[in-house]
């Protein structure tokens, strides 16, 4: 299957290298092609991914001024040919042979639509787990991932083409801080998310990041997420149940340092 994926950036010159550099280490036998969609940086962030002409075969970069994070994310999503979508920022990384993961996923099974990897996030340069819930599409459309239960972790997730035609890309543009979810909300409306029991990227946390804004990100998801409802109440509580046993694992597992998690790659 052909990937698509979407790199929305504005001067990040620093931190776009490993994004790059994770992508053209993929070794896959099919198709993918990266749409860098920057907004109008003043540093040398073009030229940067201009470099990597000659490493990734079909690499597009666009540049010009946009309003947020998310109007790039949507004018890079209207460019997409491939089957299968997904966007990383600048900074983050995929994790050695994640296409070819994200491919078997989808051949495996032909009624999935949408799946995600195992959650890890690299502090101060080492690659830390985090909790893996199970997820609900009726739970997921009332906002309670990321306020009450572990969030869906957006590096690493990956959907069909047919599920980026029900976005509404002007909505997703208008959005700050919670167009991620906004875009999970969308999803659930037709199909469930899968988990991928595998690492596909990894979210890499440093300073002055727009996801430390946990209040606004929160808010926002309240402007578009379903009001709760009694029919929440058993899907959550199986949500509750399961998603606690994934993190009794976890911190058995961090107590007896058997937790699988990958060191950080040497693209």
């Amino acid at each position: 299957m052909r990937l698509s994926v979407v790199i929305p950036v504005f001067n990040g010159a620093a931190v776009l290298g490993i994004t790059m550099d994770s992508i053209a280490s993929q070794v896959f036998e099919h198709e993918f092609e990266i749409i860098v969609v920057d907004g109008a940086s003043t540093d040398t962030t073009v030229n940067l991914a201009k470099s990597y002409m000659k490493k990734i075969k079909n690499l597009k970069i666009i540049s010009r001024p946009d309003n947020s994070m998310y109007e790039a994310v949507a004018d890079g999503l209207q460019l997409c040919s491939g089957e299968i979508h997904t966007y990383i920022n600048a900074g983050d990384f995929f994790f050695p042979n994640a296409f070819v993961n994200v491919d078997k996923s989808f051949r495996r099974d032909k009624d999935i639509r949408w799946i995600t990897g195992k959650k890890c996030r690299e502090i101060n340069n080492k690659i830390v787990p985090g909790i893996n819930p199970t997820f609900n599409s009726i739970v997921i459309k009332a906002g309670m991932y990321g306020p009450v239960l572990p969030y869906i972790q957006q590096e690493g997730t990956f959907w069909h083409q047919t599920l980026t035609k029900t976005l509404d890309l002007k909505k997703l543009s208008s959005l700050r801080l919670a167009g991620d979810y906004y875009m999970w909300c969308s999803f659930a409306e037709s199909c469930d998310l899968v988990s991928n029991d595998t690492f596909l990227a990894c979210f890499v946390v440093c300073e002055g990041q727009l996801s430390s804004d946990t209040k606004g990100y929160f808010d926002e998801m309240n402007t578009f997420t379903a009001e709760l409802s009694p029919a929440i109440l058993l899907p959550f509580l199986y949500v509750m149940v399961t998603t606690t046993v994934a993190a009794i694992g976890l911190y058995a597992g961090r107590a007896t340092n058997q937790l699988g998690c990958p060191p950080k790659p040497n693209f």
